[in-house]
């Protein structure tokens, strides 16, 4: 069956026959006793290893596989990043691997005041080490908040032209609860947890800040709403049918309501990993989008749930 068709039947890649999956956590293997002392001598053997490299290689020794049978490269970075969050304890490597920062990006060069000027402008998959770095090296240096971690299955993107790297976008999973969207789609708990992967997330949007064009950040996700479906079908075995994403100062939107995201409220201010309700993230404007037309028959979730007005 073809990825368009697995998507449309609401088939996951891990149902087909003949497809043996690792879907243990990657966090969860590479933190076992033998793991981390494989993960070690890796390191010793390698110091100057980068991110991107050191988790494909982890992937090929441990056989850490995706749904297509793609290497779990996302997954692997994430847990490898668990020093950064908690300590070197915490983790299943010592906190070497992360001395090789991504460095930064060559500036676009003679950038169009209109996106209808832009030179071969096109969302690039980021799909090779080469295209990670540069990922990486334009998150790192042009958010304040830094390149991530992002977590579950994700897609980046960065966006080429003639001038150079104008930015990169981010898409991974979807906030694990959130009142405001869960009342707009109106399912119950095991709903929820049926479909939630059918929800994505717009973790990451950078247009450089030295980059000046109209209409480039509306025309870019404009972009990405067209063709994710596609890509995230072709990676993951199946097409998510939302995505969403946070607004906050000094940000205003713009480029989203010129897009028809619908607002749906703010947050309770709690961030993913805010297991101590310490409302450290901040409130934020929530907005949604919908990626295809008929999904709320798909999980009969119900009519169509009012938005409030912005």
């Amino acid at each position: 069956m073809e990825c368009s068709n697995l998507a449309e039947a609401g088939i996951e890649a891990r149902q087909r026959p003949g497809l043996c999956l690792n879907s243990l956590p990657v966090r969860h293997q590479l933190a076992r006793p033998g793991a981390t002392h494989h993960i070690t001598e890796v390191l010793d053997a390698d110091e100057g290893a980068h991110r991107a490299g050191l988790a494909e290689r982890l992937c090929a020794d441990f056989g850490l596989l995706g749904g297509l049978g793609q290497p779990r490269v996302s997954g692997c970075l994430s847990a490898l990043r668990a020093p950064e969050r908690s300590g070197p304890a915490s983790g299943p490597a010592d906190a070497r691997w992360n001395l090789c920062p991504a460095a930064p990006v060559a500036p676009a060069r003679d950038v169009p005041e209109q996106v209808g000027q832009v030179q071969g402008l096109a969302l690039v998959v980021v799909s090779d080490p080469a295209h990670r770095e540069i990922w990486q090296g334009l998150m790192g240096h042009g958010r304040p908040q830094g390149a991530g971690p992002p977590v579950g299955r994700q897609m980046w993107y960065l966006l080429w032209s003639e001038h150079g790297w104008l930015g990169a976008i981010g898409v991974a999973a979807s906030a694990l609860h959130l009142a405001a969207r869960d009342r707009w789609i109106g399912w119950d708990a095991a709903t929820r947890l049926d479909h939630l992967h059918r929800v994505v997330g717009l973790s990451r949007f950078l247009i450089r800040s030295d980059v000046r064009c109209r209409n480039l950040a509306s025309h870019v996700l404009g972009q990405l709403l067209r063709r994710l479906g596609a890509d995230f079908c072709a990676r993951y075995g199946f097409a998510p049918w939302l995505i969403e994403t946070f607004v906050s100062p000094p940000f205003d939107g713009a480029s989203l309501r010129a897009g028809n995201w619908q607002w749906l409220g703010e947050t309770a201010g709690r961030g993913r990993q805010d297991c101590g309700h310490d409302v450290a993230a901040g409130r934020k404007a929530l907005c949604i989008h919908e990626l295809v037309g008929d999904w709320r028959i798909r999980p009969g979730v119900g009519p169509r749930r009012r938005t409030p007005s912005r």
